[in-house]
Parts: structure tokens; C-alpha cells; sequence
């Protein structure tokens, strides 16, 4: 349901100051700092064992040196180098300080003590030494650079592009600095100025892998997949095992529907994420149905980006509140595909039981359903403004009890907070659809048909099992009649119309060739596509011209308002799933509009959530198990109209029966699932599975 996983920012942090031995001195600051102590002779010793790549060594030495003369500057300096060289971050972090206190006036001492305080997770120290580094230098711009992504990991995004300013300002040539100014730039939403300060990184320094790979994660954001794929392209020449890039392209290549050089990238796709660098949990959903793999991918993410934020405990309270206070956090309360399908849920709720907040930290769009979540919910709190720690302290002070991540690994996600601990019972919920792989999440929204017992162990989280689907809908809102005529759309009037509104990076080769040969069984039918761009609808035509279809046969669906989108789906006979990622709210959207849809249930989540709202309305006879019994009923709905006028006389009476159209139903059983896990909780039990019954 959610977009295509944001890509990272990788920020390239300056080494160390004025170093070329490593040291952080110069030779004269050497010279000046260790004429009172140990023999220049022994420094030049240490420092040789340091340049020869010794590290183990130089650090036994200068862990001697001290013990003799403990005012040696430079073997201070020179044992926090090797520690953090060697992980030992301890000891580089106890040298960095007591040279700081030995010569508060040398910038290099704060500054590295600010690289192993980052290394450590521990943000606000390693602000405070760059400042004080500043302080004493201000000329200073690798300090400042790093302050600068500091700030930026905090969310504390004009402070963070002040400093870069001056960053570049003073040193133009380092292309580190443009890069992490780009980075800020590109989180504050200035696309243009980012993509620029990329491009002046890759000047200064053309080999700039960082930066280019950078480049390309913006392309790719903001739809310039064509550009994407080259600025990808570019960094695997150079590091053919960039997972990142890898990863980027492999998207990019799915998104514009370009298999055959996707197929290039198959032998690499099954351990993409796997083995080696981690790589965005979302970024190969759709390209392979393999839970087992996709929860390795969420938990080395989870890993990567988490790993070093140590989560507060919530102190248990003395008693029960009157009301439990759930949080929804996400970006996206405003015309997106999450509010489509939680507007009725956050409406629905028992006023009486439960206190309703939403935590917004997305772009503020004015639209009707950023009016809906404001008006539906008890307290609505823009936070797109605060920093992580902020939002924290935020929801701890409210008393939030359940903290529901309504955006996982998609697109604008903040799952950082929950990292901290936002709430005493913290849940995934409907944004990513599958396991999140992070320790701190203790739950995942689910049901029987998108995560049954056979899949168990393919989630990290306990389940909370929802009786009939855990995707919500909105019961209250009406779907129009089309204003206007299957011609206006481009489509032929007494044709069979299979349509599939789902994202183009969805869309698999072999799943494409199974529609093309339901085209040739169906004399005269069209497939209805939604177009992503024009050379993903130039690759689909050519691709079915290869399949022997006239490619005029396939129609391509522009974006329409909502309310227009969901009238045109009555002007299709036949919606049609994807594989191994299906359709999600895009299936909600066919029952509420009245069209069937015929899916094939896959192994993970992302494959099964079209079964699971079909079983909710009552359609389980339009959920298929293989490839072959897929195409085998597409072509007998499509040639049998008796048939298909059964199903959508079936279709008409489930609207006043099943549970799937039923919101109040869904929202009790919702309800239940948190009040039992916040029991749990209350009680001193652990996270455990939780079936909420009928």
C-alpha cells in the first residue's frame, strides 16, 4: 500500500582535521604540544607504526608512552586514532577527552572526540564537541560538516544547512561539504538546490561515489527514474558490490518495466540485502515473493539504521486510565492512499474507551482529508517541525499507550521514534505491508489470510490477529456513478475491459505474459493499465507486441481526483492482481466501486492482502492459489458473462453483509486487539500473539 521505500542519504563525514597522518596534528602542532614530554623520537616512532596502517601496535605503544609521560599530547591523540580505528571506542572516546583537558585550545581534540561520540550513538555529545571545536576554529568546515549531518539526523534541518553553508563557504573544494549540504537541502524538500549541491560534490571530486549514489536516490524519490538508473549505473562501475545502488536500480529498472535489464540483476536480487550491505526493506517487495529473505532484508535494515539508539524503558503505571490513548503516526494525513482507508477507522472510534491522537510529520496539505483526520481524532499534532527527540518527549508527556507506525518502510518514514520507545505497546500498522525486523516494535496489524500459521516464523513481531482483514475501510463514503463515458478514457465501447490500477513496479514479466495470453483467449478485450510514465508505457506496448499483441490493446490510465478514480473503475468488466506484490488499497478500491477482482495469494504479506479483503467481502471464489488456476479463471469470467453477473449479484448482496463493508465491525475488533496487547503490557507480560475473534 505504501510507495516505494525511501532511498537513503549516505553522509560522508571528513576523516579527521588537518591529519594527513591520522594523528589530527600537524607536524608543528606535534612539535609545540610535546616538547615538555616524551622524546620527539618516540612520537616519530608512533606516529611511523600509525602511518604503516600498525594500529594494534601503534596503540600498545602509545598506551606505554602514557603510563610514562601521561602528558603526551600526541599519544593521546594518537591511541584515540587507533581505538577508533580498532572499535574500541572506550578507550578512543576516555583519549579524546583527556586531551581535550589537556590542551582545551586545540579544535582537533574536540573534533574527534565529536567522530567517536557519533560512532557511540550519541548524538547530543557529539553536537556539543563539534560546537566546541567550532568555538575554538571557526574556520573549521569538516567540523561544521559533521555538525551539519548531525543536525540533519535530528530533523533540525535550518540549523543544519547554516552550518553547511559556511561549511562550503570556507572550503568549496571539499566535496564532502556539498554533499552534506545536499543531504540537508533534499530532507527540507529544496529538490532543485539539492540536486545542485550534489552536482558541485561531484565537481570538486568527480570519483565521488557518495555523492553520486546520492544524486541517483534523489532521481529516483522525485520520479526521474530515467536519470536514476544512469546516476546507479554510474556507482556499480565503479563499486560493483554497492548494495545500495544495487538495490536503487533494481527498483528503478522494475518501476520503468525494463526486464530485460532487470533480468541482467537476477542472479544477484536473492541475496541482495541478505548477505552483505543492507539494503531498504522495501526495495525488492515486489520483485520476489520470499518471506523468509524479506525478513533477513528487514532486520539487517532495522539493524543499520537503528543499532545504535538505545530505547528508554516507560515506567508501569499505578492504574489503569479511564481511556487508552492511541497514537497514529505518519506522514501521510492528507489525500494519500493510508487515509483513504483509515478516515472511517479514525471516525469509528468508542469516544468513551479511547483518546485518539494523530502525530503528523509530513508535508501539511490542506486538503479534505487532512479536514477528516483533524476533525476525527480527539488531538491532532503537527510535528513535521520537531526533531526525533522532541516527538518523543511529545508522546511520552501525552501518555500515549499505543503508538501505531503507520508508515514502516515507505516513503517519509520517521521509525526512528519508535526506536526510542514512543509508547509502552508500539505497533507496525497498514503503511508497509510485511514484518519490520526492529526489536522495538512489538506488534504487527494482522489476520488469518495475509499472515497464516505457516508464515509464523517469518515475522519478527507478535501478531495481533484481526478476525476477517486487518485493512480498514470507509463505509461512510460514497462512490459516484461516472460522469462521463468508457470513450473519454480511450476505451471501446462493447469490449471486455480487464483493468489493474496497481503501481508499475508491481508488474513482473511473467505475470504480464499470463495477461497477454488472457488477451489472445478474449477476442477484442483491452487491458486498462495506470501509467507511471511514458517509458514504462513504451516498454508494456513493446513488451506486448512481443507476447504477439497489438500493443493498442493496452490503455493507459492518467491520475485522476479520487472520487473520478473510483467512478472510472465502473467502466471496467475485470480487475486483475500483481504477484509478489498485490494489490492493496488499489483492492479495496475495486470492491468499494462494485468491481471483482481476481487474485493469486502468494507466501508474504504484500502478496496476500488482495485474498485477504476478497475472504472479508465474501469473494473467496476470486482467490486463486497458482498461476495456472489465475489465468485459467480470468479467461472464464472474461468469456462466460453468466458467470461473472453471478459473482456481481453476489457482489451486490455482500455490501450489506460481509464484514469487509462493515467499518464500526472492523474498528471493535481493532480496538480489542490494542486493549489486549496493552493488558499484556499492563499486566508485566511480554508481547504474545493476540487472536481477536468474531
Amino acid at each position: 500500500m505504501g510507495k516505494s521505500g525511501e532511498p537513503p542519504v549516505k553522509i560522508s563525514r571528513v576523516p579527521r582535521s588537518g591529519a594527513a597522518d591520522g594523528s589530527g596534528l600537524s607536524s608543528a602542532g606535534i612539535a609545540g604540544l610535546t616538547q615538555r614530554v616524551a622524546p620527539r623520537s618516540a612520537i616519530d616512532a608512533l606516529t611511523a607504526l600509525y602511518r604503516q596502517q600498525r594500529f594494534a601496535d601503534a596503540l600498545g605503544s602509545a598506551q606505554a608512552m602514557l603510563r610514562e609521560f601521561p602528558d603526551t599530547m600526541a599519544a593521546w591523540n594518537l591511541a584515540g586514532a587507533c581505538a577508533r580505528v580498532l572499535g574500541q571506542t572506550a578507550i578512543a572516546e576516555e583519549s579524546f577527552r583527556r586531551l581535550e583537558a589537556l590542551s582545551p585550545n586545540f579544535a582537533g581534540a574536540a573534533y574527534n572526540l565529536g567522530l567517536v561520540l557519533e560512532d557511540k550513538g550519541d548524538p547530543a555529545g557529539a553536537e556539543a564537541a563539534y560546537k566546541r571545536a567550532i568555538a575554538i576554529d571557526p574556520s573549521l568546515a569538516q567540523a561544521r560538516n559533521n555538525l551539519g549531518g548531525v543536525l540533519i539526523a535530528q530533523g533540525r534541518l535550518d540549523e543544519a544547512i547554516a552550518q553547511l553553508e559556511q561549511a562550503c563557504a570556507l572550503r568549496p573544494e571539499l566535496a564532502e561539504v556539498h554533499n552534506t549540504h545536499a543531504n540537508a537541502l533534499k530532507k527540507a524538500g529544496r529538490l532543485e538546490e539539492a540536486r545542485k549541491a550534489y552536482k558541485r560534490a561531484l565537481e570538486a571530486q568527480p570519483d565521488f561515489v557518495t555523492a553520486r549514489f546520492n544524486l541517483g536516490s534523489l532521481e529516483q524519490e522525485h520520479g526521474e527514474i530515467t536519470q536514476a538508473v544512469e546516476e546507479y549505473r554510474a556507482v556499480l562501475k565503479a563499486q560493483p558490490g554497492h548494495s545500495l545502488a544495487r538495490a536503487g536500480l533494481v527498483q528503478s529498472l522494475a518501476k520503468m518495466c525494463d526486464w530485460d535489464a532487470l533480468e541482467e540483476h537476477a542472479g544477484a536480487i536473492a541475496q541482495l540485502g541478505v548477505s552483505g550491505g543492507a539494503v531498504p526493506a522495501f526495495s525488492l517487495l515486489a520483485l520476489e515473493d520470499a518471506p523468509a529473505r524479506q525478513l533477513a532484508r528487514a532486520r539487517n535494515w532495522a539493524m543499520q539504521r537503528f543499532g545504535n539508539i538505545a530505547p528508554a524503558s516507560i515506567e508501569r503505571r499505578a492504574a489503569r486510565p479511564e481511556k487508552l490513548k492511541i497514537g497514529y503516526f505518519s506522514a501521510d494525513f492528507h489525500d494519500h492512499a493510508t487515509m483513504h482507508l483509515i478516515a472511517g477507522l479514525l471516525a469509528a472510534h468508542d469516544s468513551d474507551r479511547f483518546e485518539i491522537h494523530a502525530f503528523s510529520y509530513g508535508e501539511a496539505r490542506e486538503d479534505e482529508y487532512r479536514a477528516l483526520a483533524e476533525q476525527a481524532v480527539d488531538q491532532f499534532h503537527d510535528v513535521a517541525c520537531l526533531t526525533d527527540d522532541e516527538i518523543v518527549a511529545l508522546s511520552r508527556k501525552l501518555e500515549i499507550d499505543i503508538a501505531l507506525d503507520c508508515k514502516g518502510y515507505t516513503t517519509g518514514s520517521r521509525s526512528q521514534v519508535f526506536a526510542h520507545r514512543l509508547a509502552p505497546v508500539q505497533v507496525n500498522y497498514l503503511g508497509y505491508p510485511g514484518t519490520m525486523g526492529a526489536g522495538f516494535i512489538d506488534y504487527i496489524l494482522a489476520d488469518p489470510t495475509v499472515l497464516p500459521d505457516a508464515q509464523r516464523a517469518h515475522v519478527s513481531e507478535r501478531i495481533i490477529r484481526l478476525p476477517h482483514t486487518y485493512q480498514p475501510g470507509d463505509d461512510s463514503a460514497a462512490v459516484p456513478q461516472p460522469s462521463d463515458t468508457r470513450a473519454d478514457h480511450g476505451l471501446p465501447g462493447d469490449a471486455f475491459v480487464f483493468c489493474c490500477f496497481n503501481a508499475s513496479y508491481k508488474i513482473t514479466r511473467d505475470r504480464f505474459a499470463l495477461w497477454m495470453r488472457a488477451l489472445g483467449a478474449v477476442e477484442g478485450s483491452v487491458l486498462w493499465l495506470y501509467r507511471s510514465d511514458a517509458v514504462a508505457e513504451a516498454n508494456l506496448r513493446m513488451e506486448a507486441k512481443r507476447c504477439g499483441i497489438d500493443p493498442h490493446r493496452l490503455v493507459f490510465a492518467y491520475h485522476l481526483p479520487r472520487t473520478q478514480h473510483l467512478a472510472r473503475h465502473r467502466h471496467a468488466n475485470l480487475a486483475l492482481d500483481t504477484s509478489a506484490y498485490g494489490a492493496h488499497t488499489t483492492a479495496s478500491d475495486c470492491l468499494w466501486a462494485g468491481l471483482p477482482i481476481v487474485t493469486r495469494a502468494g507466501d508474504q504479506f504484500a502478496a496476500r492482502v488482495a485474498a485477504s479483503v476478497l475472504h472479508a467481502a465474501g469473494l473467496d471464489e476470486l482467490v486463486t492459489h497458482s498461476d495456472a488456476e489465475y489465468e485459467t479463471l480470468i479467461v472464464a469470467l472474461a468469456t462466460d458473462a453468466d458467470r461473472l453477473s453471478t459473482i456481481r449479484e453476489k457482489f451486490a448482496r455482500s455490501r450489506t453483509a460481509a464484514p469487509f463493508f462493515d467499518t464500526k465491525l472492523y474498528t471493535r475488533a481493532f480496538e480489542a486487539g490494542l486493549e489486549a496487547a496493552w493488558k499484556r503490557w499492563f499486566a508485566g507480560h511480554p508481547p504474545a500473539d493476540i487472536t481477536v475473534t468474531a
